[in-house]
């Protein structure tokens, strides 16, 4: 069976995106875990790595300034 894969936004630290992707990441998830500013991502980069997780820090912007 083909590893899940979630992608979610705004994973920075304290927020529940950054709960949501250490949740996933735990239950075997392949997360690609979005933030505006990539350096707040440092800690769930540390958990990963630690962890074995199959997980990646991508920085992305949704906001829309139209």
């Amino acid at each position: 069976m083909a590893k899940k894969t979630a992608f979610i936004t705004g994973c920075s630290a304290g927020g529940v995106g950054y709960a949501l992707a250490e949740l996933l990441a735990g239950k075997g998830y392949r997360v690609i875990a979005t933030m505006r500013s990539p350096e707040k991502g440092k800690g769930l980069e540390d958990a990963a790595r630690t962890n074995g997780w199959d997980l990646r820090v991508v920085k992305l912007d949704v906001r829309d300034d139209a």
